[in-house]
């Protein structure tokens, strides 16, 4: 993979083979690591190899503002999580995408080119998979949905997402994404686990299409999101005690309102 990534404030940003003593924590084993270091902070890009499947793991420890564009110049399947923080991009041919920590999205393109915006002082960290159309099309038996994103009078076209609204990480791909970021197996069994684990992930983001289409629950658009951000802040935690009426307050409903959705969509 080729990263061309450009800064109007920083000019190019050119990525070595070299990772920063600071950033090797974040190191995947046996991942093509990519880093670039400025003014503007420290970018390390992971690429692993899964079959025709490629994950990128990027961290970001951003120093000053930054508005990063990028380009890529080839037909595009990408599933991309807000891992850590909000990710905000304006894309060619879209609106602008905001994504908050927790969400993800799969965009379809015959290339993208847009600009990522990240503020100082922030810590951004993205997972993203390039999943061929090939694999995508064995799915549509059961996920018919599908079918509109990848078969599009034969051409992918423009940038266009397959959810409309945003959809939510929840404890299963939370785990999913961790096994694959501290995989400590090595040579084919690593292969062979991380070719599963792609598999089932992808498995699992499509199935929460299906969160907000309980029959008759008399939900909106909204407060299936509301509920769907306070169960991935109950499941993720943020590494501090949380109570449901802080989480009540935090994503904008009542206690009774919140309890009575998350045990109508999600059984809890």
């Amino acid at each position: 993979m080729i990263f061309n990534l450009d800064s109007q404030t920083y000019g190019s940003v050119r990525f070595t083979r070299s990772v920063p003593t600071t950033s090797t924590k974040w190191l995947i084993p046996g991942s093509q690591p990519y880093s670039a270091k400025g003014t503007f902070g420290t970018i390390l890009i992971q690429q692993v190899n899964v079959g025709t499947a490629r994950l990128f793991y990027t961290v970001c420890q951003v120093k000053k503002d930054l508005a990063l564009d990028f380009k890529i110049d080839q037909p595009v399947w990408l599933t991309h999580i807000a891992l850590k923080n909000e990710n905000r991009f304006d894309i060619a041919g879209l609106d602008t995408l905001f994504l908050k920590q927790g969400q993800f999205n799969m965009i379809r393109s015959a290339s993208v080119k847009g600009t990522f915006y990240m503020e100082r002082g922030n810590e951004y960290k993205t997972f993203s998979i390039y999943y061929p159309a090939e694999q995508l099309r064995k799915l549509l038996p059961f996920f018919p949905f599908l079918n509109a994103f990848i078969n599009q009078d034969g051409d992918i076209g423009k940038p266009a997402l397959l959810f409309k609204n945003h959809q939510w990480i929840n404890s299963p791909i939370i785990d999913i994404t961790e096994h694959l970021l501290h995989c400590h197996y090595r040579g084919s069994l690593r292969h062979l686990f991380f070719d599963y684990k792609i598999k089932e992930l992808l498995f699992l983001l499509l199935g929460q299409e299906f969160n907000g289409t309980v029959a008759g629950n008399g939900l909106n658009n909204r407060i299936v999101e509301a509920i769907s951000e306070a169960r991935y802040i109950m499941e993720n935690g943020y590494g501090e005690p949380v109570t449901l009426h802080k989480i009540a307050r935090q994503v904008g409903m009542s206690e009774v309102k919140l309890k009575s959705g998350l045990k109508l969509l999600f059984g809890i």
